[in-house]
């Protein structure tokens, strides 16, 4: 069963600063350099914000979901950044955003990357959850309560 936690590791959480929509992705993207499951970390940022220009990945209630699935991701991977302050994100329902899961899927994994964005989708409409997670003050306490979710 997919959860929550399920892609993430513990040096892709972090609690950062960012001032806008592009600095608050390339905070998140960081957390993937090194990363052994990308193979090409430049082409992944790329096609990050390629896949944001479609269409914004601000799904409602302050959190942004920046994904991809390509050939360039090894397994899936997952990244969270809670922002310290809410920025504009062009989200569906206009609320700023200062959660943001980032997720990286490789081809053929069509049925875990919709069950992944679904569960992310349906843990964090749950307000007392994103309330939990925007609390935590370090990164070992946001871990802690996002594999509690």
């Amino acid at each position: 069963m997919i959860k929550l936690y399920s892609y993430l590791a513990s040096d892709r959480v972090q609690i950062a600063e960012a001032d806008n929509k592009n600095s608050a992705i390339l905070t998140t993207l960081e957390l993937f350099k090194g990363c052994k499951d990308i193979l090409d970390f430049e082409r992944f940022c790329r096609d990050i914000f390629d896949r944001e220009a479609l269409l914004p990945t601000g799904i409602g209630h302050g959190i942004g979901v920046p994904h991809i699935k390509n050939a360039n991701v090894r397994q899936p991977v997952a990244g969270i950044t809670v922002l310290k302050r809410a920025i504009n994100y062009s989200s569906m329902d206009g609320i700023p955003v200062n959660i943001i899961i980032m997720v990286g899927m490789p081809q053929g994994f069509e049925n875990e990357y919709l069950q992944y964005l679904s569960k992310v989708s349906i843990k964090l409409a749950v307000e007392a959850n994103r309330n939990r997670i925007i609390a935590c003050t370090s990164n070992a306490e946001l871990l802690s309560v996002l594999q509690a979710l």
